[in-house]
């Protein structure tokens, strides 16, 4: 991105939006504002859709990949335990 326009074209991924939530979060003395725990609820809703795309991704993704490459007799991808 080249200039404070580019956000318009390239918005913010999960992990700026955390980021910038910490930021604001951590910029009081007190404790964070009503509103911060509805932004945290959105944020954590939205982490969690991602964390099961994840979650379906290593249970059939990664083994039919791992059957096709098999197939053709290439080394296969290991993905250790724990994610």
């Amino acid at each position: 991105m080249k200039g404070s326009e580019a956000n318009l074209a390239f918005p913010n991924m999960l992990n700026e939006a955390f980021d910038s939530f910490v930021s604001s979060v951590e910029a009081g003395d007190g404790v964070p504002a009503e509103q911060h725990y509805g932004i945290f609820k959105l944020l954590r809703g939205r982490l969690d859709d991602q964390l099961a795309i994840w979650k379906q991704m290593l249970s059939t993704d990664v083994p039919a990949l791992n059957d096709l490459i098999r197939k053709s007799d290439v080394p296969v991808l290991r993905i250790p335990s724990g994610g």
